[in-house]
């Protein structure tokens, strides 16, 4: 019985603990996103972007903007909602708030070795 219970509980763990990342969409190089972005969720390493796309959290901010404090895609999550905009075949992408333009470096995502 014994035995039993700490196979499933051992089950149960790695569940917990499995990647669920791949039910979203990577953004690469050749995606294209226009869209009002109302959910930004950060999830070890990623941002999860209205439960649709996926985004490296560390995408570094490449303009100057004193909007801004921290200097990482992480930290958009304070301005929802915002516009983002990512045109295929560019590795940066925009982040629209109110009068406020912030350009991000994309990062890709390792899909094979992602935590």
């Amino acid at each position: 019985m014994k035995k039993k219970v700490l196979i499933i509980i051992s089950i149960l763990i790695l569940m917990m603990g499995c990647d669920d990342f791949e039910k979203y969409t990577y953004v690469k190089t050749d995606t294209a996103i226009n869209y009002r972005v109302n959910t930004h969720i950060n999830s070890r390493g990623g941002s999860i972007i209205n439960k649709a796309y996926l985004f490296d959290s560390s995408c570094p901010l490449i303009t100057e903007n004193t909007a801004l404090e921290k200097k990482e895609f992480y930290f958009a999550s304070f301005k929802v909602p915002y516009r983002l905009i990512k045109k295929k075949g560019e590795d940066k992408f925009y982040v629209i708030k109110n009068k406020d333009t912030f350009q991000y470096k994309l990062l890709n995502i390792d899909t094979e070795n992602h935590y």
